[in-house]
């Protein structure tokens, strides 16, 4: 099965009390604080410097109990001095399936290493689908709030239909007025030859020039 590592201890705002580049190298911790948060000795931590954003791997060793005690040993008292802030962190391997229900111990310290909060660091948030909005909410169908009566025969009877708005009725295709191209051309009568005020003359030679 896979193993995940993640964090389960962290000292945070650890003070520098001491620095001692003569002893080999590890940090000393109160062994008050490693119980805070369930660090073991020899156990490899990293450690991170917020003065400088220094970051060093090494091993905690239990210091006296109650004397607030935090030093840097050997290489490591090149990578920060007294007064700085630390952050420790120690990790640890987890079979996959019990990763979701993993929780770390973390403390926070005051200037003095005096634990002032313990907290538990909020479980990941799991990735769920939302739900869809339902557009027709509050507006259920007549027939899902209505009791259904039985028959006569003990089968319940089908729900009432829902009425329905009329249908309005189809209107008629609108024809367009036909084109003039289109249309008959009725002739034009011809008006009637003038007739000759001469008796017995229709329309002579005479009047035709």
């Amino acid at each position: 099965m896979m193993t995940l590592t993640l964090l389960h201890a962290k000292l945070h705002h650890l003070r520098v009390t001491q620095a001692d580049r003569d002893y080999l190298g590890s940090l000393t911790i109160d062994e008050d604080l490693m119980d805070a948060v369930g660090l073991r000795t020899y156990e490899k931590i990293l450690v991170a410097n917020l003065e400088n954003g220094q970051r060093l791997e090494t091993y905690a060793i239990p210091g006296i109990r109650g004397s607030r005690i935090a030093c840097l040993n050997g290489a490591a008292a090149y990578m920060g001095s007294v007064g700085d802030r630390l952050i420790v962190m120690a990790f640890a391997q987890v079979p996959e399936n019990e990763a979701p229900a993993h929780r770390p111990k973390v403390v926070r310290l005051d200037q003095n290493n005096a634990i002032v909060a313990q907290a538990y660091c909020p479980p990941p948030p799991t990735h769920t689908k939302r739900p869809r909005p339902n557009p027709g909410r509050g507006r259920l169908p007549v027939a899902s709030c209505q009791t259904l009566t039985p028959r006569a025969g003990g089968a319940p009877a089908p729900p009432p239909q829902a009425p329905t708005a009329p249908t309005p009725p189809a209107r008629e295709p609108r024809q367009a007025p036909p084109h003039r191209s289109c249309q008959p051309r009725i002739p034009t009568p011809s008006p009637p030859k003038p007739r000759c005020r001469k008796a017995g003359c229709d329309w002579c030679s005479a009047h035709r020039k």
